[in-house]
């Protein structure tokens, strides 16, 4: 997805994170520059469509650090705590707005003479999205949580999921287009495999809560399921 009305200093690079964190999921807009100041679009409880501002008092780290070897601790930088950050949440009726406003203020947090439009490689998540979807048809019964860590390739590891009864389970991906899901419970087992294929973005129909509909605006190719 190009913005072209919205640069960036050429040196700057962007990546999506999906997170899930206080209220809020959606997707972190991280860049590949030290910064005190994150956003992070998406949607929270209530189904609107939400930007967080998120503000360090402290830079924070931009990659993974050896904090420990041999039991010894090597990290020199000192560990921003959770204390040491402030929110600012705004809510709005489309996430159009919301990607409007997050991308504006993206600007401004970043000088340089030499800039680019902004890029964002969003196929892969828009993947992700549509797996959600159709885990979430099967896990109706259940709703568990879904943890991202942030990882590269993440997907392949799997996202962990759980309830508070006991269910557990992963969402993972060997390519983006080819999805698992397993699931155990005190109920049943689940075991699903599908693969979707995406259409233009402009197609796309998604309802209040940002999930594409598994089965209107994509197509989804059951593989495999299999139920205890």
């Amino acid at each position: 997805m190009a913005a072209p009305r919205y640069t960036l200093p050429t040196d700057v690079a962007l990546e999506l994170l999906p997170i899930v964190e206080e209220g809020i999921f959606g997707y972190e807009l991280v860049p590949e520059r030290r910064t005190r100041t994150y956003l992070t679009i998406g949607y929270c409880q209530t189904g609107d469509a939400i930007l967080r501002r998120t503000r360090y008092r402290d830079r924070i780290p931009t990659a993974l650090r050896l904090a420990l070897l041999d039991g010894n601790a090597v990290l020199r930088e000192r560990f921003v705590p959770r204390s040491s950050t402030k929110h600012r949440d705004v809510r709005f009726a489309e996430i159009s707005d919301a990607v409007e406003s997050g991308l504006a203020q993206l600007v401004t947090l970043f000088s340089g003479s030499a800039r680019k439009p902004i890029k964002l490689h969003t196929e892969v998540h828009r993947y992700l999205d549509e797996a959600l979807a159709v885990a979430h048809e099967h896990l109706q019964d259940w709703n568990p949580r879904i943890r991202f860590c942030g990882l590269p390739n993440e997907a392949q590891l799997g996202y962990d999921l759980a309830d508070d009864h006991g269910g557990h389970g992963k969402l993972l991906s060997q390519r983006s287009d080819m999805w698992v899901l397993r699931w155990k419970s005190p109920q049943r087992d689940i075991y699903q495999e599908w693969a979707v294929t995406l259409p233009p973005p402009d197609t796309k129909k998604r309802d209040r809560r940002g999930v594409a509909p598994p089965l209107n605006g994509a197509t989804v190719a059951r593989v495999r399921h299999n139920y205890h």
